[in-house]
């Protein structure tokens, strides 16, 4: 396995990560995986940074 493949795994992990209910509800977590200067673009149109972002996650109901 070449770097490229191996940092392409690495992205794909972390990405997966986001996607994880225990992570999404964690603002420590989240903190962790989201650079400083994230910058997020919903659907709407509407940017989200990282405070933003974290802040709208860690408020969403929890799933059962």
């Amino acid at each position: 396995m070449n770097s490229a493949d191996k940092i392409g795994e690495l992205l794909y992990g972390l990405e997966r990560r986001l996607l994880m209910p225990g992570t999404r509800r964690s603002p420590e977590q989240l903190a962790a995986l989201l650079c400083d200067d994230f910058v997020e673009f919903g659907s709407s149109g509407k940017a989200y940074d990282k405070a933003g972002i974290i802040a709208a996650l860690s408020a969403q109901p929890r799933q059962t």
